[in-house]
């Protein structure tokens, strides 16, 4: 390309606008008027030639190296397919119509090249959240605090302020079982499934001494007195791929090729249970070492949960010791052991007494303190006390989720229950309320809670989670989420539904509030007449306005099978009666700062209503306008509807509420009806004849002036298009095919590009100069699992994490001028959902394993090897390190993150020194660095987090003055 070519195409380049939409004007108040009529769809129309692609060659231009992406060849394995800029005459002037560009195949990359330094330019923070793994929560001797394992490490709960005061990580980033020690109950031992045991001062948070290494995975552990009381004895149950073995001080004992559980010791009892067989071994004395006696008691249906208890008793022969086992099964049955381990007669003729009031399996069973009642909980969220001596109940209905452990604090005087909801609570025993609570993230799980492995994928259900980052506070994510994560509860035909919003702080790693959206069965019976579960709501869509005061959900409910039975003759016509009695509901809430809830403002009854027979139609996709109040919705009737509020009148009045405040009424704008693809748009009402569409991706540009969306039909001859709407006057104005390949599963704006995300490729197209800027081929099991597209436009990026062949997600990181990804990294489940915080930069990846990880760009923070003093000499300053270690060590409520991590840096004045020479350092005041240390939280501020903020006072750039340069 000549000089002269080359300053024509920059000057047109500049000349160019910044869309080829007609902006709307901003408006911060809401409209008063009614809804304008909606112009017609423009048909879209192919143009009769293809516009020809300029070839450049990449070898003879120096820019167009690609950079190095950090991994290897293997992880990095991408196709790359670059389109330079189109001809001249395919840019000459914009037509309402649809044209199909063309994708050069001249030029292919079969992968990204790596980084020369070889280190991504991006850093992955250490997951925060967790899931509560299936073990009894253990109190301190002194009733304080409470501890549980979200399968990382071992959260310290303290009782009495309802906060995580410590995190004990567990040996290779595992915690599977743990224990109080007996000789000194300010420590506790860790156990990992690799077999290795760590002991801890939970109240230091430092480790005691070396590790213990058992053979196999540890998935019981128990720590009993010895003789003389000076140390621990330790009790685990170890398996491999063979045997399940119980083990002490590195020696078998009992072995087995069922799997073990509920490893309990008594005195001179060890029981344990199979699925069908409860295990009993006494103590018999021996001069080498203890041996072990052990008996087998079948019994009936499968062992769900056990408990025992030692009594003493006295008579002419001596002192003897005896054990009685509660065992629960699935059936819903306890079965009380009373004696087990007779010295005359046999145990398998022993005959249990059985308590039967759960209607489901039994999911824990404790005694009490005293002896004399038994404790129970299961899937009806109903604690049951059992009073041996008389056999009456009582009970403790309506707990907000199933019961999945429970444990009798040592003094008896509290119970801690672990529900299924990913929370533990403590109650009173005397009585019976709440004292503390500790709640966790309650996203939907596909991982086991039992071995912390993900289940199979036609099991989980994967799909994406309905979340978002609240706009006024970018760390409270907010998200659906169900009733109960535990997965052996989930729906067998389908996943869970999310009735509840919770709002969950990233950067405490805390438990906010939850709310129901919908209605739900907590207080309800859950079962119908014929014993299948009652299925509620699910809010399959929620997002927030840009100003963060109105919440717009999408919920989503069709009556069972068996429900409908009756009215149909076959299979085809009970899915008709389905469809006709289903309910979508689209509901706007605003937040109410007084109570701190979301409050329903409007709910609108069937958005998108199908045919003539107005069946209402499911909610494909809806977002949020990034510049003014309201939302914009797509669903399976093949329309887009955009939402807009207006304030109510009466007689040209503002009809005023409570609060003094306009009332307000949200209605619908405009509505666009789309046309379903490029070859059916020539042929008149072909759409009616054909299923409406399986989904649709949806976005809006950054000044709200455009909306982007596509739709995706089972039809495989169907070609994907692009539509491009005008959010003022609702027109679609063009389509756009052929620059991607494959079913369109996301759609997202960036500046002047737009980023198409496929389930074949992931496609840049520059919407100015209507050039594709390049095109990503994806694996082919990138095409069968959720795919996520996000952009952030404070660093210019935008996010895509598809499915890998191991079932998890990769996640990279791309420019929308550079095909080479600046990340690149498998997670170790997948992904649900990537979030981008409105002012920041980098991103929030939620997974299926309710874990939040931080992604955010690598910055070199500024050199602080001396502070200038008034007479420009340089006197000693504290480092970075030097800084970090001064502080008192702090337990931390989440993990820290790497230091080579960007700092952002906290609000605050910065004042210039007098002279000159000295004008390129700021001066911070004492008042500010107290606005750091002064917190109520700052016992659970994280060392991280504090550095960060001191560095942030001083490396802030002073005004007028020469900016640092940072490292590169």
């Amino acid at each position: 390309m000549s000089d002269t070519q080359l300053k024509r195409k920059r000057s047109q380049r500049d000349k160019a606008p910044a869309t080829t939409l007609p902006k709307r004007q901003k408006s911060d108040h809401l409209d008063q008027d009614t809804a304008t009529t909606t112009p017609k769809p423009v048909k879209t129309q192919t143009p009769k030639s293809t516009p020809k692609t300029q070839i450049i060659d990449q070898l003879t231009t120096p820019s167009t190296n690609l950079p190095q992406t950090a991994g290897s060849a293997e992880q990095n394995a991408l196709q790359v397919v670059t389109t330079p800029g189109q001809g001249k005459k395919a840019r000459r002037g914009r037509r309402k119509g649809t044209d199909r560009v063309a994708i050069d195949q001249a030029q292919i990359v079969d992968k990204p090249q790596a980084r020369v330094d070889g280190r991504s330019p991006w850093s992955l923070s250490k997951p925060l959240g967790g899931r509560f793994v299936l073990h009894d929560p253990v109190f301190s001797q002194d009733e304080s605090c409470i501890f549980a394992s979200n399968g990382r490490e071992i959260e310290v709960l303290s009782i009495a302020t309802s906060l995580v005061e410590r995190k004990l990580p567990g040996p290779d980033r595992s915690a599977t079982a743990f224990a109080v020690s007996t000789a000194d109950d300010e420590e506790l031992y860790i156990a990992s499934s690799t077999g290795r045991v760590q002991r801890w001062n939970w109240i230091t948070g430092s480790p005691v001494e070396d590790d213990i290494k058992f053979e196999g995975a540890i998935s019981a552990l128990a720590a009993v007195p010895s003789e003389d009381a000076s140390q621990d004895i330790l009790y685990a149950i170890c398996h491999d791929e063979e045997d399940w073995n119980i083990v002490i001080g590195g020696r078998t004992i009992y072995t087995s090729k069922d799997s073990l559980s509920h490893l309990r010791v008594e005195g001179q009892f060890i029981v344990a249970a199979t699925a069908t067989k409860l295990v009993v071994g006494k103590r018999v004395s021996s001069e080498d070492s203890p041996r072990y006696d052990f008996v087998e008691i079948t019994v009936s249906a499968g062992v769900t949960s056990l408990e025992c208890r030692t009594e003493s008793s006295e008579s002419k022969k001596g002192k003897t010791e005896n054990i009685s086992v509660a065992v629960g099964n699935v059936s819903g049955e306890i079965f009380l052991y009373e004696n087990v381990y007779p010295s005359n007669k046999n145990a398998e003729s022993l005959t249990p007494r059985t308590l039967h009031w759960h209607r489901e399996a039994v999911a824990t069973v404790k005694w009490s303190k005293d002896g004399n009642y038994l404790i129970s909980g299961g899937r009806e969220t109903v604690l049951v006390l059992w009073q041996l001596s008389t056999g009456k109940k009582q009970f403790l209905p309506h707990l907000t989720a199933e019961i999945e452990r429970l444990t009798v604090s040592p003094n008896g005087t509290s119970y801690a229950i672990q529900l299924a909801d990913n929370s533990v609570m403590v109650l009173s025993t005397t009585e019976l309320k709440p004292i503390a609570n500790f709640a966790g993230l309650q996203a939907q799980s596909c991982v086991d809670k039992n071995t912390s492995a993900q289940v199979d994928t036609e099991k989980s259900f994967l799909r994406a989670a309905a979340a978002t980052l609240n706009p006024l506070s970018p760390d409270q994510l907010l998200l659906s989420v169900p009733a109960s994560t535990n997965e052996s509860s989930q729906h067998n035909s389908s996943a869970a539904p999310r009735p509840f919003l919770q709002t969950y702080d990233i950067s405490n790693d805390r438990h906010i509030s939850r709310q129901a959206l919908t209605r739900n069965m907590v207080t309800d019976y859950n079962k119908g007449p014929e014993g299948n579960r009652i299925k509620v709501p699910d809010v399959a869509f929620l997002q927030v306005s840009h100003d963060g005061q109105w919440l717009a959900t999408a919920e989503h409910w069709s009556p069972p099978y068996p429900d409908v039975e009756y009215l149909a003759a076959d299979k085809s016509s009970n899915d008709e009666q389905r469809l006709f009695r289903r309910e979508v509901y689209l509901k706007i809430w605003r937040w109410d700062s007084e109570r701190n809830i979301w409050a329903l403002e409007t709910r609108i009854d069937s958005p998108h209503q199908l045919g003539d027979d107005a069946q209402p139609g499911r909610v494909l996709n809806l977002v949020a306008d990034p510049v003014e109040v309201g939302f914009a919705s797509v669903g399976e009737d093949s329309c887009v509807r955009i939402w807009k509020p207006k304030t109510r009148l009466r007689n040209g009045i503002v009809v005023r509420g409570s609060k003094a405040e306009g009332l307000v009424d949200w209605s619908c704008r405009h509505s666009i009806p789309l046309d379903r693809s490029l070859e059916l748009a020539e042929v008149p009402d072909q759409s009616r004849l054909l299923p409406p569409p399986k989904g649709a991706a949806l976005a809006y540009s950054e000044d709200g002036s455009a909306i982007a969306v596509s739709q995706a039909f089972e039809h495989v001859s169907e070609t994907p298009t692009v539509h491009f709407i005008n959010t003022t006057d609702g027109a679609t104005e063009q389509a756009r095919s052929g620059f991607f390949t494959g079913t369109v599963r996301a759609l997202a704006f960036l500046d002047r590009h737009l980023i198409v995300l496929a389930d074949q490729t992931i496609a840049v197209w520059d919407i100015v100069d209507e050039v594709q800027l390049y095109c990503i081929n994806l694996e082919r099991a990138a095409r069968f699992g959720t795919s996520i597209l996000t952009t952030n436009p404070d660093d210019k990026t935008f996010a895509v994490s598809v499915k890998t062949k191991g079932g998890a997600s990769r996640v990279q990181i791309f420019s929308p001028t550079n095909s080479a990804p600046q990340f690149n990294q498998s997670l170790p489940y997948p992904a649900s959902a990537v979030l981008a915080a409105k002012g920041r930069r980098g991103y929030k990846v939620l997974t299926t394993a309710a874990e939040v990880f931080t992604l955010v760009p690598r910055a070199a923070a500024p050199s602080l090897n001396g502070v200038r003093t008034r007479r420009g000499k340089r006197a000693g300053a504290a480092t970075p390190s030097a800084i970090a270690t001064s502080t008192a060590p702090i337990s931390t409520s989440t993990p820290a993150l790497p230091e080579d991590m960007e700092v952002e840096a906290q609000p605050a004045d910065v004042f210039l020194l007098e002279n000159d020479e000295e004008a390129d350092k700021p001066v911070v005041r004492p008042e500010q660095l107290a606005q750091v240390f002064d917190k109520d939280n700052i016992a659970l501020m994280p060392v991280s987090e504090m550095f960060n903020a001191v560095v942030g006072l001083f490396a802030r750039k002073p005004r007028a003055v020469v900016s640092v340069s940072a490292a590169a």
